[in-house]
């Protein structure tokens, strides 16, 4: 997938080919399906390794047709079906349905997430970046990061450090809206609470 599955560090697991080459000798086209069986792959982007790959793709020359893939993910599970439109050797447009459920990231100590959600995954040639749309689903929220507060800190003139922003490390735009099944839960020295989303007239969106 274009601009999505890049740093791949490692492959493996089984996979089943049937091809057949109809049409005439100078302009041959190429058919058939594959399928893949208890495969895994790592990103370089992920600190857990794709497992339990399953799926069933079948192909032609105009287009290639996920009919069902599914795999486990950073504890969860994550099922995709789309397709891809061919132009020559490239692709030319794609549109990924996914279903994702219980996946738990920590991205930093004392941020524990547990997501799920539906979406699409769209891009054609011309995009500078795959669109990702959709809604993603807080199953569990916790923030247990501690906050170092002194007295000078409300005295004292500070310089905020901050990040520089460079596009060309973005993998997707972003279009989600962001629901919850239990508040966010922040607990640790300085406050403990409960957050909720309140989108009664507008829904909270992830935009970027």
């Amino acid at each position: 997938v274009p601009g999505v599955w890049r740093g791949r560090r490692g492959a493996g697991g089984s996979m089943q080919r049937a091809v057949k080459v109809p049409g005439q000798m100078d302009r041959p086209a190429v058919c058939g399906q594959a399928r893949v069986e208890d495969a895994s792959v790592q990103l370089a982007s992920l600190s857990m390794p794709i497992e339990s790959i399953d799926g069933l793709v079948t192909f032609s020359a105009e287009r290639v047709l996920i009919e069902r893939v599914t795999a486990q993910v950073l504890g969860g599970t994550v099922a995709v079906h789309g397709a891809a439109a061919l132009s020559g050797r490239e692709v030319g447009n794609y549109r990924l349905e996914i279903d994702a459920d219980r996946l738990a990231l920590s991205p930093k100590e004392g941020i524990d997430l547990l997501l799920g959600g539906q979406g699409a995954l769209t891009w054609q040639r011309g995009d500078r970046l795959p669109k990702l749309q959709g809604t993603l689903r807080l199953g569990r929220a916790r923030y247990t990061r501690p906050i170092s507060v002194g007295l000078t800190d409300f005295t004292k003139k500070t310089r905020a450090d901050v990040d520089t922003y460079d596009p060309k490390l973005d993998h997707l735009s972003l279009e989600l809206r962001v629901v919850q099944s239990q508040p966010i839960r922040v607990e640790n020295n300085l406050i403990e609470a409960e957050l909720n989303i309140a989108d009664g007239k507008e829904p909270f969106r992830l935009l970027g």
